[in-house]
């Protein structure tokens, strides 16, 4: 790939709390970090629950959301035995509609380019 350093692409249950996975491009190649932030709609502060350095060059990423909102994101290189990162974290709603799920990236640099990732498929399972 051809990150800069500092880039970050991430996958996000977000509403007044959000929790994400995020891959960032490092010296030594991607890391996958599992993070949460609470209150972030009045300036709460981000707390890195978990990471791992990454070997692959595909991987496969989830959350389940339990019927009490309770979320665990979990990564797989094969896509088919899962491994959970970080820690469950309630889903909160927003403002004006329930938590979100979406997909981010952003690049220490400050120009028109916030980076990119690259998305086979997404699917959502009752």
């Amino acid at each position: 790939s051809s990150a800069i350093k500092g880039e970050k692409a991430g996958f996000v249950v977000m509403g007044m709390d959000y929790g994400s996975l995020v891959f960032e491009s490092t010296d030594n190649g991607f890391t996958l970090i599992q993070v949460e932030c609470k209150k972030a709609d009045r300036g709460g502060k981000e707390v890195v629950n978990e990471s791992v350095n990454l070997t692959e060059s595909t991987l496969y990423v989830r959350v389940k959301v339990n019927p009490d909102s309770k979320c665990q994101f979990s990564y797989s290189t094969d896509g088919k035995k899962f491994k959970n990162l970080g820690k469950e974290f309630v889903a909160r709603e927003g403002k004006w509609i329930g938590a979100k799920v979406g997909f981010y990236c952003t690049r220490p640099v400050s120009n028109n380019d916030g980076g990119m990732m690259s998305i086979d498929w997404f699917r959502v399972d009752k």
